[in-house]
C-alpha cells in the first residue's frame, strides 16, 4: 500500500482536460450546424471525392438492368415500331452502356482523388444525359395512340428507371438531373401534343413524379454529404487519436530509457558511497577522531542505501513499462525464500512493533523462475505490510499449494486497510495513498515512492502469475500471489536438474485464511 498525496494530480488534471477539452453542448450544436451548411453549399475535396466515388460503385447494376430493360422493350415492341428505328435505338442504348461500363472499370482502375475526381464526376453526368435522352426518345418515339398497352409499358417503364435515379445518382445532383430530366420530358412532351384526357391526365402526373424525386433527391443528397462529412471528420479524429496514443506511448518508451539509464548511471556512485561510508563507520583503518564522524558516516550510508532501493525499484519499474524486463530462471525454495526475507524484514518490524510470522507448508514443491524477482515480491508485500500496521499489529505470511496445482503466498496484515475504491489508486505507479481511515498510523511521507504494489504486480504478471487484494479499513489487507501451474517443480525433479539438496524443512501449522468482511477485488494480468 502507498500513501496519497493531499492533492490527487491525476483527478485534478482529468477534471481539468474535462472543462476545456469539449465545447458546451449548445455551442457544439451551433458548430456543428454551421459546419454542415458550409459542407452543403462547398463540399471539401474529399467529401466530393467520396461522393464521385460512391457514384461510381453504384451505377454498375443500375446500368446492366437498364441494358437488359432495353433488350427486353426492343422484343416487346418488334413487329410494332419499324425495326430500323428500333434497332438503331438500341444499339445506341447498349453501345453507351457498355462505353459507361468501361468509363466505370477505368475510374476504379486510376483511383483518382480529391480535385481530380470532378473531371470523372463531369463525365459521368454527360453519360447520363446521353442514356436519359435515349430513354425520353423511346417513350416519345414508340409511342402509338392506337395501341394504350404500348403507352401503359412506355410510362411503366420511365416510372421505373426515373425512380432508380433516386438509388443510383442523388450523390451527385448534376448527373441525377441530366438523367431525370431528359428520360421524362420527351415523353411528357409527346403526351401533351396528343391532348386527350388520359395523356394530358398522366402528363400531369409524370410532372408531379418528377418534382417529387427532384425533391427527394435533394434531401438525400444531404444526407449523403453530411454522412461522408461526419465520417471524413470521424476518420480524421481516429486518425489524429492514433498519432496521439503513438506519439505518447513513444514519450513513455523515452521516458522509461531515460530513467532506465539514469537509474543505471546513478546507482554505480551510490554503491561507492554505500561502501567508503560503511568502512568509514566500521573504522577499518583507524579512527575518525570524533564520534560524530561516525554517526555521519552512518547517515550517509543509511541515505545511499535507502536512495538505491528507491533508484531500483523506479529501474525496474521503467524496465517493465519498456518492456525491457526479462526473467533469470532457475529452481528455488519458495518456503526457505520466504523466511529468508523475513528475516532481512524482522528489524524493521522490531522496531515498529510489529509481529512478523510465516506459516508456510512444509511440503511445497520447488518453483521455476526468477528468484531474484521472487524476493522482490516478498520483500516488498511484507514491507509494504509492516510499514502500514500499527504498533502491535502482526503480519503473517502463508504458503500453500491449491487443488489446481497453483502455487499461492498469501501476505496479511492488520494494518489500516483500504477502501475499495482506493485499490486501484495503489496499484498506480507513484501514487501514494493518504490514511484517509483514521487511525492515526502515519508511515513517515519519505518512505517509499508508491511503487510497491505496482512493482509486486508487474513481477508477478511477468511470471505469468496473477495477485489478489483484499483489504477493509480499519481492520487489515490480505495481498494472494498466485503462479500458475507449470511454474512449480517437483522437488526431486529440481534437485536433478539443479544438483543441490533440498534445505532443512521447517514445520508449519494448518493455513487459515484471514477473515474480512469485504470480498476480494481480483486483478487478473
Amino acid at each position: 500500500m502507498a500513501r496519497q498525496p493531499a492533492t490527487n494530480i491525476a483527478d485534478t488534471s482529468s477534471q481539468g482536460f474535462a472543462r476545456t477539452s469539449l465545447p458546451r453542448p449548445r455551442v457544439a450544436s451551433v458548430l456543428l450546424g454551421r459546419s454542415r451548411k458550409r459542407h452543403r453549399a462547398h463540399p471539401s475535396p474529399d467529401t466530393q471525392s467520396e461522393l464521385t466515388r460512391g457514384l461510381y460503385a453504384q451505377a454498375p447494376p443500375i446500368l446492366v438492368i437498364g441494358m437488359i430493360i432495353a433488350v427486353g422493350l426492343t422484343l416487346g415492341l418488334w413487329g410494332h415500331v419499324p425495326d430500323a428505328l428500333l434497332i438503331a435505338w438500341a444499339v445506341a442504348q447498349v453501345s453507351i452502356t457498355l462505353g459507361r461500363l468501361a468509363l466505370i472499370f477505368l475510374f476504379f482502375r486510376i483511383k483518382p482523388r480529391g480535385d481530380a475526381t470532378k473531371g470523372w464526376a463531369f463525365s459521368f453526368a454527360i453519360g447520363n444525359a446521353a442514356s436519359g435522352l435515349l430513354w425520353g426518345l423511346a417513350g416519345a418515339v414508340f409511342y402509338d395512340p392506337n395501341q394504350v398497352w404500348i403507352l401503359v409499358v412506355l410510362a411503366f417503364m420511365l416510372a421505373g428507371l426515373s425512380t432508380s435515379a433516386i438509388a443510383g445518382y442523388t450523390s451527385h445532383m448534376p448527373s441525377f438531373y441530366a438523367f431525370l430530366i431528359p428520360c421524362v420530358l420527351p415523353f411528357a412532351a409527346r403526351l401533351v401534343v396528343e391532348s386527350k384526357g388520359l395523356e394530358l391526365m398522366l402528363c400531369a402526373l409524370f410532372l408531379l413524379w418528377t418534382a417529387a424525386l427532384i425533391g427527394m433527391g435533394r434531401n438525400i443528397n444531404r444526407t449523403l454529404r453530411d454522412r461522408v462529412t461526419l465520417q471524413l471528420e470521424n476518420e480524421r479524429l481516429v486518425n489524429r487519436l492514433i498519432e496521439a496514443r503513438d506519439e505518447a506511448e513513444r514519450a513513455s518508451q523515452a521516458k522509461s530509457r531515460f530513467l532506465a539509464n539514469m537509474s543505471h548511471e546513478l546507482r554505480t556512485p551510490l554503491n561507492a558511497i554505500i561502501g567508503f561510508s560503511e568502512v568509514m563507520e566500521r573504522q577499518t583503518f583507524g579512527p575518525l577522531g570524533s564520534d560524530r564522524y561516525v554517526e555521519y558516516a552512518r547517515n550517509v550510508k543509511d541515505g545511499g542505501t535507502h536512495l538505491l532501493s528507491l533508484i531500483g525499484g523506479i529501474l525496474d519499474m521503467s524496465k517493465m513499462e519498456s518492456g525491457y524486463a526479462q526473467l533469470e530462471e532457475s529452481h528455488f525454495d519458495p518456503g526457505e525464500m520466504i523466511r529468508r526475507c523475513l528475516s532481512i524484514a524482522s528489524d524493521r518490524a522490531g522496531t515498529g512493533q510489529v509481529g512478523l510470522t510465516t506459516d508456510c507448508d512444509p511440503a511445497l514443491p520447488m518453483l521455476r523462475g526468477d528468484v531474484t524477482k521472487f524476493r522482490q515480491i516478498v520483500l516488498n508485500l511484507v514491507t509494504n505490510g509492516v510499514k502500514f500496521t500499527p504498533p502491535g499489529g502482526h503480519v503473517v505470511v502463508r504458503a500453500r499449494m491449491a487443488d489446481t496445482g497453483v502455487f499461492v503466498m498469501q501476505v496479511s496484515d492488520t494494518g489500516v486497510g483500504m477502501k475499495p475504491e482506493e485499490v486501484p489508486k495503489a496499484l498506480t505507479p507513484f501514487m501514494q495513498l493518504q490514511d484517509q481511515n483514521n487511525t492515526g498510523h502515519h508511515p513517515p511521507s519519505s518512505e517509499g515512492t508508491g511503487l510497491g504494489l505496482p512493482l509486486v504486480k508487474g513481477l508477478v504478471e511477468l511470471h505469468g502469475g496473477w495477485m489478489d487484494i483484499e483489504s477493509t479499513p480499519g481492520r487489515g489487507t490480505v495481498i494472494t500471489v498466485s503462479l500458475p501451474a507449470h511454474r512449480v517443480v517437483p522437488r526431486d525433479q529440481a534437485m536433478a536438474i539443479e544438483g543441490y539438496e533440498a534445505p532443512h524443512q521447517h514445520g508449519a501449522m494448518e493455513l487459515e485464511p484471514l477473515e474480512l468482511s469485504q470480498p476480494a477485488e481480483r486483478y487478473p494480468n
